[in-house]
C-alpha cells in the first residue's frame, strides 16, 4: 500500500501515465511541461520543468536550429523551475537518463533536488528502451511505490491485450 505522505513528481509523460494507471494519482504533485495525460489527472498539477523550445510558437526550422545549437554547445533545452520543484516537497521524483535532448538530464536533476529538497527524495532513473522493459518500468515504480499488486495487475492486463492483438481478435 502506498504512504499517504508519498509527494512524486513525474518528469516523464509516460511515468506520469503510469503512475495514475496503478493508482497514485493523489500522490502526483508535480508533472513536466509535457504531461498531458490523463487530462483529469495534471490539469492542477505543479508544472516543475522548462524549455526554450515551444512547439507553438516555432517552426520546424527553428526547432531544429536550437536543438542542434543545444548539442554543440553541450546546453540542455530542459531545466528545472527550482522554486515550484521547492513547492512540490517531494519524495520521490521519477526521471530518466538516456536523452538530455529529449528532457531533464539526470545529473541536472540529482543536483538539482538535492541543492532543492536535501536528502529526502528518492530519485529513480527509468529509461525503457523496449515493450518487455515498459512493463519492468511498471514494475519498478510499483515496487518503490509500495503499489506492486497494482503494477502486476496493470502489466497483466497490458500483456493481455497485446495477446489479442496477436490473435487477431
Amino acid at each position: 500500500m502506498a504512504d499517504d505522505s508519498m509527494r512524486i513528481v513525474s518528469l516523464l509523460p509516460s511515468i506520469t501515465e503510469i503512475i495514475a494507471a496503478v493508482g497514485l494519482h493523489e500522490q502526483l504533485v508535480g508533472i513536466t511541461h509535457e504531461c498531458d495525460f490523463p487530462p483529469l489527472v495534471v490539469k492542477d498539477l505543479s508544472v516543475v520543468t522548462t524549455t526554450e523550445i515551444s512547439p507553438h510558437t516555432m517552426s520546424q526550422d527553428e526547432i531544429n536550429t536550437a536543438v542542434n545549437g543545444s548539442l554543440m554547445n553541450g546546453h540542455s533545452l530542459y531545466g528545472l523551475d527550482e522554486a515550484m520543484l521547492a513547492k512540490t516537497k517531494a519524495t520521490h521524483v521519477f526521471t530518466q537518463a538516456l536523452c538530455d535532448v529529449c528532457a531533464v538530464s539526470f545529473t541536472k536533476v540529482a543536483s538539482t533536488c538535492t541543492k532543492i529538497l536535501g536528502d529526502n527524495p528518492h530519485v529513480v532513473s527509468l529509461e525503457p528502451t523496449s515493450l518487455e522493459e515498459v512493463f519492468t518500468t511498471i514494475s519498478v515504480v510499483g515496487k518503490v511505490c509500495g503499489k506492486e499488486d497494482e503494477a502486476a495487475s496493470l502489466t497483466a492486463t497490458l500483456r493481455g491485450k497485446l495477446r489479442l492483438i496477436g490473435d487477431g481478435e
